[in-house]
């Protein structure tokens, strides 16, 4: 009897072991956002069996990156940089982090109520300002600003849905969110909210190095009256290059071959972000993987 239990443990171990043979798991983001629908895309396209999983936000990616828990990730570039700067994970594990595609950016919006003091980025010293939930994206990019800026805000760590019912009830002061614009959240505020609320500026010389400046247009959002400039968070994928095996190299050269050949129908059919992905991975500051340097033909 107990060998026929253990021969039965081990054919369940065998097959499980089986379904995860040739599966490349990406992680990406919240569920139905951008990121978690741009891997759906890529997972659509491709040859490779993939799992895609949802997370927290570009944190909590950059983490299981770290720790080998996925084969790629989703990421917004600062958290590269700011983790370099400043994390705990030590100098050398974040430089096994290279770069696979640049995604486009997504503009960082600062929140605040219409009758605020508030007028400009400078004015958030002293004042208490929602940070995004700690595995955000967001989060990395309040931060790291914050310190890049020298501001001293007081910092809330909360996620949108919270931010935005702070901002309402006064508990915060103003609150930033990171997102390709139109961000879904900001469209779909209740009516008697958006008639409250307004985007302003985000503009410091001393962020000019990481970060692009862009333009979030007057109707983007219904209640955006007029245009507003604002820095573009760099996204893109990424993987961790240390020791890698010849069986995730081929994985890898695979899918960035696939998204390449694949590239109108991702934008025909896919996430709007796509849109945005151009292949030009100047500006990024960041190692790019050998295998793209490739497989797009970079300048090395």
């Amino acid at each position: 009897m107990k060998s026929k239990v253990v021969l039965l443990l081990f054919a369940i171990m065998m097959f499980f072991s089986a379904t995860l043979i040739g599966q490349i798991r990406i992680v990406s983001g919240f569920k139905d956002a951008t990121y978690y629908d741009m891997a759906k895309d890529i997972q659509k396209i491709s040859s490779l069996t993939i799992d895609v999983v949802s997370t927290d936000g570009a944190l909590q990616n950059f983490n299981m990156l770290i720790n080998n828990e996925c084969h790629i990730a989703f990421l917004q570039n600062d958290v590269l940089y700011y983790e370099k700067e400043t994390g705990s994970k030590g100098k050398s594990k974040v430089d096994d982090i290279k770069i696979l595609l640049p995604l486009g950016y997504e503009e960082i919006h600062l929140i605040i109520l219409k009758n605020s003091s508030i007028k400009t980025f400078e004015d958030l010293k002293g004042k208490k300002v929602a940070v995004g939930s700690k595995n955000s994206g967001t989060y990395i990019t309040s931060k790291y600003i914050k310190t890049l800026s020298k501001i001293k805000w007081k910092d809330v760590e909360i996620g949108f849905n919270d931010a935005l019912e702070a901002l309402i009830t006064g508990d915060v002061d103003a609150f930033f969110f990171v997102g390709s614009a139109p961000v879904n959240k900001l469209v779909e505020i209740p009516d008697k909210i958006k008639d409250q609320i307004k985007m302003i500026p985000v503009t410091n010389s001393k962020l000019d190095k990481y970060y692009s400046l862009l333009t979030v247009k007057a109707g983007t959002y219904s209640w955006l009256s007029e245009d507003v400039t604002t820095y573009g968070v760099s996204c893109v994928l990424a993987t961790n290059a240390k020791d890698e095996s010849e069986t995730k190299i081929g994985w890898l050269k695979t899918i960035l071959e696939e998204i390449r050949t694949s590239y109108d129908q991702l934008v025909s059919e896919g996430h709007a972000q796509w849109k945005e992905v151009d292949f030009n991975f100047e500006n990024l500051n960041w190692q790019i993987h050998p295998l793209s340097i490739e497989i797009f033909q970079l300048k090395k």
